[in-house]
């Protein structure tokens, strides 16, 4: 009677064990898959050239300040530039120069974005955007004077 005692508590923490294990084993699972999504939604929202907020992100994030600028009736400016002659640049002096003028250029409009608001955007090839919540035309033409 005494043996099948213990072998029953050693069943119990022989389980118990083998659950902890589990346990800790799913909690690691779930870490790994929270940490895959996050690179995954960088990897969909952002360039992997410039690092930068890409189309996808852009649109919508426009479509959110828009519509916030709409309800609280608060300034929404956007500015929009590219390189002018990137593609002589980029003929004359090779992609990998190239890939450096853009990620030049985005290294600027992400130092020139001090707002957490503030979205620096690679649109497409050349063409870069910068959105700008809460304001206004003066602020945003300062801004493009900046960059």
């Amino acid at each position: 009677s005494s043996l099948i005692v213990g072998l029953v508590v050693l069943g119990i923490c022989l389980f118990g064990w083998v659950f902890v294990r589990q346990v800790r084993n799913s909690e690691r699972i779930e870490a790994d898959l929270r940490k895959a999504q996050q690179a995954l939604e960088l990897i969909a929202t952002h360039d992997s050239l410039t690092g930068l907020a890409n189309r996808r992100l852009f649109e919508r994030a426009l479509d959110i300040e828009f519509g916030r600028g709409a309800r609280q009736r608060s300034p929404l400016s956007l500015i929009m530039l590219d390189i002018d002659f990137f593609k002589r640049y980029n003929d004359a002096y090779g992609h990998v120069a190239g890939d450096h003028c853009l990620a030049e250029v985005a290294k600027v409009l992400k130092d020139c974005c001090h707002r957490k608001a503030d979205l620096a955007v690679r649109y497409g090839g050349e063409e870069f955007a910068v959105l700008l919540p809460d304001t206004n035309l003066s602020g945003a033409m300062a801004l493009a004077e900046q960059i």
